[in-house]
């Protein structure tokens, strides 16, 4: 007859084996993620054929000689910012590989979404205090539904950071609080110092301005006036700066979920944060679906630097936003049969 303590013994040896199967697999998952693109992992479907998809543009716009990830190591940076086209499937998909790949080297770090308002942080803070694990859970307990975004996308990266137990940091103006902004401009800004930093004069040359606004009216479809483009220029510059003012707090090194434009060092949140933390090692990838008429990656410089790296991808969509809403703009002037 087998003894009590040999099944003792046998029972931690079978823990011990199951633990490091468990290990090794996290592991695998992780070192997957170290793999270069191959185009049967694309979920945009446009444009495949295009020279530049897949491939990183650095800060002295040289492409790598091939498909692999950047050699951004993390331990020389204090914040990085992965700048995504909202919903676009392959820039979320790079941002989890990135994050898993920076997980498989050990790495810890406070992952700051666009996502998530200010007002969000304590409702997160509780939620892990508590050690609840599911992202759904934290989603529906913030309001998020109703926000806009599109979740499935932010969904597995919100739900690494839970089961890793990594700082989530809230950083964006709620949509009230933005709207305002444009609304009655910088006196709807609820902080004191962030309405004198943003009235401060001489920040943006006023060409700069100019080509922000252009942007925008262009964004919305040329549907804007220059007077709504300016107020919502506002609205985005305080975003900016809110944004810069949450990850000022936060502990180091941190990751930043956010849009492209946000994350552009010439006018973007990188800019603000650098007037508060001079010191910090500041870097930022621009994630860019490909233009079928650029084919080059001259075409895609600037005189600016926007960007630190740049990464192509293919296009979601054959034909742009604005063919798609107007499409869908002249489809409700018909009259109905």
């Amino acid at each position: 007859m087998v003894s009590l303590d040999t099944l003792l013994k046998e029972l931690i040896l079978l823990t011990l084996l199951q633990t490091l199967l468990l290990t090794i697999s996290f592991a695998l998952s992780f070192a997957h993620a170290e793999t270069s693109t191959d185009d049967d992992v694309w979920q945009a479907r446009v444009d495949l054929d295009h020279p530049l998809v897949g491939r990183w543009l650095d800060s002295n716009d040289q492409l790598l000689p091939d498909k692999s990830l950047p050699p951004i190591d993390l331990t020389g940076t204090d914040v990085l910012f992965l700048g995504e086209n909202h919903g676009h499937p392959d820039h979320h998909a790079m941002q989890l590989r990135l994050l898993k790949k920076w997980l498989g080297e050990g790495q810890r770090f406070t992952l700051a979404f666009e996502i998530f308002d200010l007002d969000d942080q304590p409702i997160i803070d509780a939620f892990q205090r508590a050690g609840n694990k599911d992202a759904d859970a934290l989603a529906e307990a913030v309001g998020m539904a109703d926000r806009g975004w599109p979740w499935e996308y932010y969904r597995p990266l919100v739900s690494l950071a839970l089961e890793q137990s990594l700082p989530i940091r809230a950083i964006n103006l709620s949509r009230e609080q933005a709207r305002a902004i444009a609304q009655f401009g910088w006196d709807a800004v609820p902080d004191p110092s962030m309405r004198t930093r943003l009235q401060e004069p001489g920040r943006f040359d006023q060409a700069v301005i100019d080509e922000w606004e252009s942007d925008i009216i262009a964004a919305h479809c040329g549907y804007l006036n220059p007077s709504q483009a300016s107020a919502m220029l506002k609205s985005q510059q305080a975003r900016d700066a809110a944004m810069a003012e949450a990850l000022a707090q936060a502990d180091l090194p941190v990751i930043v979920i956010v849009g492209s434009e946000h994350a552009r060092l010439d006018r973007g949140v990188p800019l603000w944060l650098r007037e508060l933390r001079p010191d910090w090692r500041i870097t930022s990838v621009g994630m860019t679906p490909v233009q079928p008429d650029l084919l080059e990656a001259d075409d895609y410089r600037t005189e600016s630097r926007r960007f630190d790296w740049r990464w192509f991808t293919p296009r979601k969509h054959e034909r742009s936003a604005c063919e798609r809403f107007r499409e869908q703009l002249e489809s409700m002037r018909q009259p109905s049969q």
